[in-house]
């Protein structure tokens, strides 16, 4: 069983896979296998993933028959995963060649409370030349999970951190993605109030900024739901609600005393409801998510009664 399990879930990835899984492939840290999860991919990703697969043991590529969306498979490759420790890698991203190692250090020398580490982000263009580097601020060793908490709720914007190192036993407590945008902010949350985070002061990810990235190809709640589940088709999303409630189920499913449940509780109060007023962007979402589902509803019921008129009127003139 190899020390280190590495995810990749893809779908159409043919322009970008190939410098992903070399870097992988490149690492100075040989003990670890790599899971390509393919999401039906229409374009010459699998012809490609078989290539590297036929190449080198360590890499394990499965194809789904059909789409199931970005959240499910990001799910399998971890569900796939043997390791102790596990790394999400996204199909458009690079690792530097000593990412594993350093954070394997890490965690041979720190308590068993941390639970994630990585390294620096830079960001860098289609070509894969660097735009700048970002600041992730989530080095989190703070002694209090909700200090933990208000530092993730206040500090995350850009969602690198997951793509760490990650204790798998400790990421097998969490719910994982879900269907929703930002779902994988509250992983991190999840996370963070099971332990603490490590930042490497050097840069060891490369985030590619693109237009076929998830935030860019789709713009609205609704097409960023459908790629994260397709059979999303016809609902309304309310992904503010969602996050919301995401936080308020990790808190509880957290393994906390009372008193830290409750200061946990306070923090999410005050960082998702009474700051910045965001009960008013929570509320105009509903607002709008509810007016949006009754006009589906009106509209599916004026369909039906169509479809029934129509019936009844074949009916009618084939009386003779």
């Amino acid at each position: 069983m190899p020390r280190v399990s590495v995810g990749m879930p893809v779908h159409n990835g043919e322009r970008f896979i190939r410098p992903a899984i070399e870097s992988l492939l490149s690492q100075d840290f040989t003990d670890f296998e790599l899971i390509i999860s393919d999401n039906a991919s229409t374009d010459g990703t699998q012809e490609i993933c078989s290539e590297f697969a036929q190449r080198d043991a360590r890499i394990r590529y499965l194809r789904t028959s059909q789409n199931l969306g970005a959240a499910a498979n990001f799910n399998r490759v971890f569900e796939l995963a043997t390791g102790e420790f596990f790394k999400w890698a996204t199909h458009d991203d690079v690792c530097a060649c000593s990412n594993l190692r350093r954070c394997l250090e890490v965690f041979d020398r720190s308590p068993p409370e941390v639970v994630l580490c990585y390294g620096k982000t830079v960001l860098i263009d289609e070509k894969g030349q660097v735009i700048r580097p970002y600041e992730d601020r989530m080095d989190l060793r703070q002694a209090s999970p909700h200090r933990r908490l208000e530092h993730v709720l206040r500090y995350l914007f850009l969602c690198h951190v997951d793509m760490g190192l990650i204790r798998r036993r400790i990421l097998a407590t969490t719910r994982l993605h879900a269907p929703y945008r930002g779902s994988d902010t509250v992983l991190v949350a999840e996370l963070a109030l099971r332990g603490k985070f490590y930042e490497i002061p050097e840069p060891l990810f490369f985030r590619r900024l693109h237009s076929g990235n998830s935030m860019q190809a789709h713009r609205t709640a609704e097409a960023h739901a459908l790629w994260f589940d397709p059979t999303w088709r016809g609902q309304v999303a309310v992904p503010r609600f969602q996050r919301l409630l995401g936080h308020f189920r990790a808190i509880c499913d957290a393994p906390l005393d009372w008193s830290e449940r409750l200061n946990c509780m306070r923090v999410l109060l005050r960082h998702r409801l009474i700051r910045n007023q965001e009960w008013r962007h929570l509320g105009n979402e509903l607002h709008s998510g509810l007016r949006k589902k009754l006009k589906l509803l009106l509209a599916r019921q004026s369909q039906r009664g169509s479809r029934t008129n129509t019936a009844a009127r074949a009916r009618v003139d084939g009386v003779p």
